[in-house]
């Protein structure tokens, strides 16, 4: 009996610090949730872990070749830094920074941000 208890406390200990918002989020909730555009998926947990994603195509053409290019971003991270310009995934080499041109806010009805010069609507 004490160690059902002592399992059923644990537990809920774990689960309510799962659901405890990140300090660095704290003044930017309006940023967490699932965004996402053309090219990218961008899904901010409150917890302050991110997963980015991104496949960018390009294609050059001449009068004799056609050149195809793809460039793909994986990250699955911490946010690292965080301010009213701009925000960091992860560290060092194998991280991503994101600067914030327009924060999230309604449009026509719809939630819309702007980072790095990209628009990103809330799905």
């Amino acid at each position: 009996m004490k160690k059902t208890i002592f399992l059923a406390t644990l537990c809920s200990i774990a689960l309510l610090g799962c659901s405890k918002t990140s300090p660095l989020l704290e003044n930017h909730q309006e940023f967490i949730g699932e965004w996402g555009n053309d090219n990218s998926t961008l899904i901010i947990k409150k917890d302050g872990e991110v997963q980015y994603k991104q496949h960018v195509k390009t294609e050059d053409k001449t009068a004799s070749s056609t050149i195809k290019m793809s460039a793909m971003s994986d990250i699955k991270a911490p946010i690292t830094q965080f301010d009213a310009q701009h925000f960091q995934v992860g560290q060092g080499s194998l991280s991503q920074n994101f600067s914030i041109t327009q924060a999230p806010q309604q449009k026509d009805g719809k939630w819309q941000m702007v980072l790095n010069n990209q628009v990103y609507h809330r799905n």
